[in-house]
């Protein structure tokens, strides 16, 4: 993982090359430097990574006590406990998908922490300990977190942050050529191919083995992992996608693309250079004419009736 995050975080000339339109930042952080510290975010059982697309980069940045008002934090159902938060202002969880990583920071009612959402309402009501189902997987991810309602008192400061890894855009940037050739650089760090790549991996890596959330423990992951590597390098793998429909885009389908860029580029530049030699030639002919010669023309041609 950290692998990738290093290659898609190449730049030429301080330009990123993977960020879309944002080319003056970084576009991808996994969020961990070490698998401890992975593992630490993402311990498998009470967090777990995000296992679809959505999940992972369907929404990012940070959901301020002005965006969602007070929060309610309730039990979604009698003597349980305490999973449900329900944000004043409509809409404010419109955003968020089930299986998307949150964290709670300046929380007054003590729930600072990360949590994963398990279901939503799509509007203002998310609920984050249970478990997540992904038609057609045939094994279900359980999570349980919980929250703390003290008294009943709503959070009146807490804000959530959206644990997205890519920090660039997905505009394309056209390139023409000449008056007929253009091509879009549209390439960035969330294209299927690496996406699927790098989720894979953290599906594996997330959880210490011989706890609760390790791989040991929930292995189904292997195969699950398999697939989106598969799907991401050749685009071959077998079977029904353990969390629904994926992105059709490869490693193999990004290489064609490229070759393709590659040999237009190629072909411009021949073009031009083949242009400019006819014009060098023309420039010296000119430059190098016979001075006799060319008077004599001069006349003949002032000459003619």
């Amino acid at each position: 993982m950290k692998s990738l995050e290093e290659y898609l975080n190449t730049d030429v000339d301080g330009r990123s090359l993977f960020a879309g339109s944002r080319v003056g930042q970084r576009p991808v952080d996994i969020g961990a430097s070490s698998l401890a510290e992975f593992q630490a975010a993402w311990d498998g059982s009470k967090v777990i990574y995000p296992p679809t697309r959505t999940a992972q980069i369907g929404a990012a940045g940070t959901l301020a006590h002005a965006t969602t008002g007070n929060l309610s934090i309730t039990q979604s159902v009698a003597a349980g406990p305490f999973d449900t938060i329900t944000a004043a202002n409509p809409g404010a969880f419109a955003a968020l998908q089930p299986g998307t990583t949150i964290t709670i920071d300046g929380s007054s009612t003590g729930n600072d922490g990360t949590y994963t959402v398990v279901s939503t309402d799509g509007d203002r009501t998310i609920k984050i300990a249970g478990t997540l189902t992904f038609p057609p997987a045939t094994t279900s991810i359980t999570v349980a977190n919980s929250l703390a309602d003290p008294l009943g008192a709503p959070d009146t400061s807490a804000s959530i942050s959206i644990c997205n890894w890519y920090r660039g855009d997905t505009l394309a940037q056209t390139h023409r050529l000449d008056e007929d050739r253009s091509f879009a650089l549209d390439l960035n760090g969330i294209d299927p191919a690496f996406e699927k790549a790098i989720r894979a991996l953290g599906i594996i890596a997330q959880g210490v083995t011989g706890q609760a959330g390790g791989l040991d423990a929930h292995r189904e992951r292997i195969d699950q992992a398999l697939f989106l590597l598969n799907d991401a390098v050749d685009g071959t793998a077998a079977g029904a996608p353990p969390f629904g429909t994926e992105g059709k885009r490869s490693l193999k389908d990004v290489e064609s693309a490229i070759g393709f860029q590659q040999v237009t580029l190629a072909d411009s530049k021949a073009l031009h250079t083949h242009l400019a030699g006819l014009l060098d030639d023309r420039i010296a002919g000119q430059e190098n004419a016979d001075a006799q010669e060319a008077i004599t023309r001069l006349l003949d041609g002032t000459r003619t009736p």
